[in-house]
């Protein structure tokens, strides 16, 4: 069962329930999380006695009926303030001097850039409700984390590639979320942020001393995700294949040598050839 079905179907769960649903006392152990009430032990799907005390506290913060599961502590849990917070103001977007001040520095075409943010994040770099678009990918996190959550958080943890666990959009999110929960640095670590979707691991890369300053940045605005890729192409030596639209090379040290699979490189060109007739 999932939280939403409470919701919809106005249920009335025990705590006694979630002993024999570990996927909805994951959900419910990440959301709390999320909501600010860290959970001992992490969203690990078994409730106990850490969980009943986060969850007490979250009823009791907002005015809930303590053991009760319902419509009510479903709705406040699935409309909690969203970790980051909500941005209630418009987010900047780059202009065309942005992309053509970017363009003189890497001493490249602007359309070559503008192809980039096409092909990796449709021209955006935030969701509507100000959040900065991620995708978050689980090797990472299995590869970050010593493939220690492998067996109890499938979802966020596996030591190969499968696209079928992304679950896109903002839920990208709850995926993330859940990780932060269990290792907060591997999981930012573990998403790609922005505009530009740079993997969080790469954030030394992009000028950073910490993973924590490349996601403030990242949250920032899509001018400061523009200053992290150019320190990011310029220190993995991508400049070269942006000025000559040497897309496959481009492709294969961007997005790794699976780039193929995906028609990266033809993408890439397409986009390209759109912004270059203007």
């Amino acid at each position: 069962m999932k939280l939403e079905d409470v919701s919809v179907h106005d249920l009335k769960l025990t705590y006694d329930n979630l002993k024999a649903d570990r996927e909805l006392t994951r959900q419910i152990q990440t959301l709390v999380t999320s909501a600010g009430v860290p959970v001992k032990g992490g969203a690990d799907g078994l409730y106990g006695g850490n969980t009943k005390t986060a969850i007490d506290a979250f009823c009791a913060a907002r005015g809930l009926t303590p053991g009760i599961i319902n419509k009510q502590f479903a709705d406040a849990l699935l409309n909690r303030p969203q970790v980051p917070a909500s941005v209630t103001t418009a987010i900047a977007k780059l202009t065309d001097q942005d992309f053509a001040d970017c363009a003189t520095t890497l001493n490249c075409q602007a359309a070559a850039i503008r192809a980039v943010v096409a092909v990796e994040s449709a021209g955006g770099g935030f969701f509507a409700d100000g959040r900065p678009k991620i995708l978050f990918e689980a090797k990472y996190f299995h590869k970050l984390t010593n493939g220690q959550y492998d067996k109890s958080h499938p979802n966020i943890s596996s030591p190969v590639w499968d696209k079928s666990l992304y679950k896109g959009g903002v839920r990208e999110w709850d995926r993330l979320n859940e990780a932060v929960a269990l290792d907060r640095n591997a999981a930012l670590q573990s998403a790609s942020w922005g505009l530009f979707q740079i993997m969080g691991a790469n954030y030394k890369a992009c000028g950073f001393t910490s993973v924590e300053d490349f996601v403030a940045a990242m949250q920032r605005s899509e001018g400061d995700q523009l200053k992290a890729f150019v320190n990011f192409i310029r220190s993995s030596k991508l400049d070269g294949f942006l000025r000559s639209r040497d897309w496959a090379s481009f492709a294969k040290g961007y997005n790794g040598p699976g780039y193929a699979k995906n028609q990266y490189d033809k993408k890439l060109a397409a986009a390209y050839g759109k912004y270059s007739k203007g």
